[in-house]
């Protein structure tokens, strides 16, 4: 198998749902695609429902085929729509069929790139040609043009790949996850800007990623935790104290209030769902990962 082919799963095997990881040119600008795809599927409305986790990125959304329904919302999302970080779990729905592709992009990168405040996006979503000028706009909707998935990608990434060139910070490292992620924006955060205390360093994370250190760290603790249950999956069950304590949580209580603030539900009723509810998909597939 050529290394296009391992890009895109989805299209070479059938699925109704991949991660895509970045070309390395833009993997310290996106965590990645997330695509979803049921055309060949006969869902029921309630499996038409998608759940997302509260996240610290930011993501630009294309939907091809379909429309999506953020939940609370009597109209439909922008084909092209940026979405900023969420502090709550984000639950939509597709009234059928849906055909549609994100790119999670690491807030700091973005700001970067548009000279735009994360500040300013938080918990929003929006038609994403009132977000940015009109030259980038046109390298994002360009994704719509092309008839084939590896195409839409490997043609915006060769148009993407420029422009973050032409802004990427010296510093900037490759990263995988939020931890790696986080600690780049760290080093960011302290070498960038005149002063050096701790405040001004705490300042300029919140203006490059609209959210505090404490913020993030609550994510970071979120991914390891379900890596480490991801890897507990099929063997004796993983017990929830030790999962908790192995996470930097305090304790279970404490992990249990932050899975359900950031997830929408408990780590036990989590477990059940992940694997019996359609809508839960996502997740399914971030496990996949590990």
């Amino acid at each position: 198998m050529n290394d296009t082919s391992r890009r895109f799963p989805l299209a070479n095997e059938g699925l109704s749902s991949a991660f895509i990881a970045p070309t390395k040119k833009l993997s310290s600008f996106a965590f990645g695609y997330i695509l979803r795809d049921t055309r060949s599927l006969n869902l029921s409305a309630a499996e038409r429902m998608n759940r997302f986790p509260a996240s610290p990125l930011c993501t630009v959304t294309w939907i091809f085929d379909g429309e999506i329904y953020l939940a609370n919302s009597d109209y439909p999302m922008p084909l092209i729509s940026f979405s900023g970080p969420q502090t709550k779990p984000v639950v939509s729905s597709n009234p059928g069929a849906i055909n549609a592709l994100s790119l999670a992009i690491y807030p700091d990168a973005w700001t970067q790139l548009t000279g735009s405040p994360m500040t300013d996006f938080i918990d929003r979503t929006l038609d994403l040609e009132d977000v940015i000028g009109s030259a980038l706009f046109e390298t994002f909707r360009q994704m719509s043009c092309d008839e084939l998935l590896n195409d839409k990608i490997l043609n915006f990434e060769e148009r993407m790949s420029e422009e973050w060139r032409q802004v990427r910070p010296q510093n900037r490292v490759f990263t995988q996850n939020l931890q790696d992620w986080f600690y780049s924006l760290l080093r960011q955060a302290t070498m960038s800007g005149s002063g050096k205390s701790l405040r001004q360093t705490q300042r300029r994370l919140k203006r490059l990623s609209g959210q505090t250190q404490r913020d993030i760290m609550t994510y970071v603790r979120l991914e390891n935790l379900f890596s480490s249950w991801a890897l507990a999956k099929g063997k004796p069950k993983a017990n929830l104290s030790d999962l908790a304590f192995g996470n930097d949580f305090s304790d279970q209580s404490h992990m249990g209030r932050e899975v359900k603030r950031l997830v929408g539900v408990s780590p036990a009723r989590f477990n059940q769902l992940i694997d019996s509810d359609e809508s839960y998909w996502f997740y399914r597939l971030m496990g996949e990962r590990y």
